[in-house]
């Protein structure tokens, strides 16, 4: 009956634990610290340096490893992001004289002069941001901010004893093909570092004491998500597998519910910081998953389209093509549109031009979404709508 004491399990709730638990650390964590602003870095690192003071914070030697290595990339992001989300954007206008000649005739104006410190400012704004440039490049070799993070790396940083590689890529490998978590298939696609995940699972397992491991990544091979793709609970496999090795508790939170579990009184402007980041962390695994998913599920919906000459088939394949509101990107799913497009059935025989479809595409998508349907894009499916409504006759 032991084997099924597992099974049974109810692990103790979050904040049974919170004082007295192990706290893990992810490598997103870590290099998250990059992206925060001053005031939650500080909240941050002073309530980790607290817990590893307490000899609580557990940062496994793959973390670190992992963290290295990602550092100067890190860095390489930042550079490139001045480049281009700011120096892409500046743009110097033609002079107000070349444009207006006759500018100087017109009395009591001083444009001239405002522009003349316009032109002065933008230029001293473009020098500020290339010096920027230069002292993120120093980072790589003296980096404040992994100068304040490096007491508790080094204080918190574990290794598993007597740890043997092929033994463990032996087990990594009979693991990734039963799809046991945390290698269910989430890091298949990696050349390098595709047992990473299971190396820290290892790590943890080492560990005699109830675990809080804190990351930013909701992938499947550890979490279980809702329809939303938000938090629910840590796989039960990984639950039942600690509790079957050291008859305790093993849990996952986010950065942001860990932060705010060990401050209840934490500004909210700091959680807004960390929660943006958070966000911007899930945006890219979203993209990383459309990357690599979505060219062929597009192309296999295509076919299937192309072969189904009905009308409802020719607004699937436009909805497709143009993904107005990105929802397509996530899912790959043939009838994700489906209800707009009966919208539009009912709609099209009675629009006269394609201005008037171009709002009415705005309007519906405004209804499903409660959000704005770029003009771009409302302008590109209402074209492609109305030449299917004149070819067709509808």
């Amino acid at each position: 009956m032991d084997k099924l004491q597992k099974y049974f399990f109810e692990p103790k709730k979050v904040d049974e634990i919170l004082e007295n638990a192990t706290i893990v650390l992810d490598t997103n964590i870590l290099l998250a610290a990059y992206q925060w602003k001053n005031a939650s870095f500080k909240e941050v690192t002073d309530i980790l340096n607290k817990i590893s003071i307490e000899d609580r914070l557990k940062i496994p030697s793959h973390v670190i490893e992992e963290f290295v290595d990602q550092r100067p990339k890190r860095i390489i992001e930042m550079i490139e992001n001045i480049d281009k989300k700011i120096f892409s954007k500046l743009q110097k206008p033609e002079n107000l004289i070349s444009v207006i000649p006759a500018l100087e005739s017109i009395q009591e104006n001083n444009e001239l002069e405002i522009e003349k410190e316009y032109h002065e400012v933008y230029k001293k704004y473009r020098k500020s941001l290339q010096n920027l440039k230069d002292k993120l490049k120093l980072f790589v070799n003296t980096d404040p901010i992994l100068k304040e993070l490096k007491g508790f790396l080094e204080n918190g940083y574990f290794e598993i004893e007597q740890f043997n590689e092929t033994n463990f890529t032996k087990r990594a490998k009979e693991r990734a093909i039963k799809q046991i978590p945390p290698l269910t298939g989430g890091d298949s696609g990696k050349k390098l570092n595709k047992y990473g995940d299971y190396k820290i699972w290892e790590h943890i397992l080492s560990l005699e004491n109830d675990v809080i491991f804190v990351t930013a990544d909701l992938k499947e091979d550890w979490v279980i998500v809702d329809h939303q793709n938000k938090f629910i609970s840590a796989r039960r496999e990984l639950v039942e597998e600690f509790y079957d090795k050291n008859r305790k508790t093993f849990t996952i939170m986010t950065l942001t519910d860990f932060i705010e579990a060990v401050d209840p009184n934490i500004e909210g402007e700091i959680i807004d910081d960390i929660k943006i980041n958070f966000d911007r962390n899930m945006n890219q695994k979203e993209m990383e998953f459309l990357v690599k998913n979505l060219k062929d599920i597009k192309s296999q919906n295509l076919i299937m389209f192309e072969t189904d000459k009905s009308i409802k088939g020719h607004l699937r394949r436009i909805m497709c093509l143009n993904d107005p509101v990105g929802l397509y990107s996530l899912t790959g799913a043939i009838d994700e549109y489906d209800s707009e497009i009966e919208t539009l059935l009912d709609l099209l025989p009675r629009i006269s031009n394609v201005v008037q479809l171009e709002e009415e595409i705005k309007s519906i998508f405004l209804l499903s979404t409660m959000d704005n349907l770029p003009s771009t894009k409302a302008r590109q499916v209402s074209s492609e709508l109305w030449d299917l409504k004149n070819t067709l006759d509808l």
